[in-house]
């Protein structure tokens, strides 16, 4: 290989790494994280659960949006099962009009998110 392809592809290494650390710190949401709608797109079952839960808990800070177009609902039966056993968590986002973390005027979001980490927040606010 010469300098240049050298370069090309410790560039593109590179940026994946990046991708990788913005899912860990959480400031990108779960469904585009890499591997997720290979998981989400299983059929039903224990294995399904299990890869969910998996790529929850290898990004641990990220959330998965819920309940809009385009996006994994909650009507699911594995999402409701994980909700219903307390490994995942509802929570909203943003709020109203006037609300300082509200990023639309116009509507609330809803996630997913792992129980410890929801656990782990309200312990820190304390």
């Amino acid at each position: 290989m010469n300098a240049q392809q050298l370069r090309v592809r410790q560039q593109a290494l590179d940026a994946k790494a990046e991708k990788e650390e913005a899912f860990v710190n959480g400031s990108l949401p779960l469904n585009c994280a890499p591997g997720f709608w290979d998981a989400y797109r299983q059929r039903p079952g224990m294995l399904r659960r299990r890869s969910l839960v998996a790529l929850f808990k290898r990004f641990p800070l990220s959330r998965l949006p819920v309940n809009n177009k385009w996006q994994a609902n909650t009507v699911d039966p594995d999402l409701r099962q994980l909700m219903k056993q307390g490994i995942l968590v509802q929570v909203r986002g943003g709020g109203g009009r006037r609300h300082p973390l509200n990023k639309s005027g116009r509507k609330r979001q809803s996630y997913l998110v792992l129980a410890e980490q929801v656990n782990a927040a309200e312990m820190q606010s304390s």
